[in-house]
């Protein structure tokens, strides 16, 4: 059942931006530590992802299951050895923004596949399209873009070409959310437009539009393959 993610999951976006020429070896170290990251019992998600239109800027996505779990995570040995090996690349001082996860309503929504979870290596990849919108609601507004929101996410996740519809609240200014989008491929992006549940999300938010929305495209590097950003229908 969609709803409010059951115990208010946490989720952090990481934004990183590497100098000119540290692409690959981010992406090598952050392999390295994602795939350690998920085998943590605290963690429910821990995807990386590169910004389309500028391959030196990243996103780590990280979905935590419990409040302690990413002091955990900042504990262990991969994290530390991550964290030693990407300072030199560093372009900027990399930044994070913390949310409440509200779609999927389900802990298990928000879990990756038990193969990755067990560290075993995926057997194929996808190129998926992965696209964050950034919407700010006008103050008063928060409770029914949630509503609207949650069902066309509900909907969304039952198209043929979407692998994930998450929706995200700000949890230091409620007004702002993030929709992550995950498609399985590069036509499905417009075909989700002419659904009916999109046009009618679309006509029900528009007047709760405190700025116009924006968003990023990116491309994935962890999960790989299309199973492991599966999204189970609720």
């Amino acid at each position: 059942m969609a709803g409010t993610a059951d115990g208010g999951l946490l989720a952090v976006h990481v934004d990183v931006k590497v100098k000119d020429g540290c692409e690959e070896a981010f992406v090598e170290a952050s392999l390295h530590n994602a795939t350690n990251s998920v085998q943590e019992p605290g963690i429910a998600r821990f995807d990386l992802i590169q910004e389309a239109d500028d391959k030196k800027n990243f996103t780590l996505v990280e979905v935590y299951s419990s409040a302690d779990a990413p002091a955990a995570h900042k504990g262990t040995a991969h994290y530390l050895k991550w964290r030693e090996e990407v300072a030199a690349m560093m372009a900027v001082t990399r930044t994070s923004v913390k949310y409440t996860a509200i779609c999927p309503g389900t802990r298990e929504g928000w879990a990756v596949p038990d193969f990755l979870s067990r560290g075993e290596r995926e057997s194929s990849s996808a190129d998926l399209v992965a696209v964050h919108v950034f919407v700010q609601v006008k103050e008063g507004c928060e409770e029914a873009f949630k509503k609207a929101s949650i069902e066309n996410a509900s909907n969304s996740i039952k198209e043929p070409g979407v692998s994930r519809f998450d929706l995200l609240q700000e949890a230091d200014d409620p007004t702002k959310f993030v929709l992550v989008e995950v498609y399985s491929s590069a036509d499905a992006p417009a075909a989700h437009k002419g659904t009916a549940h999109y046009l009618k999300w679309r006509e029900e938010v528009a007047a709760m539009m405190a700025v116009p929305r924006t968003n990023k495209k990116f491309v994935n590097f962890f999960p790989a393959s299309l199973d492991g950003w599966k999204q189970e229908e609720e």
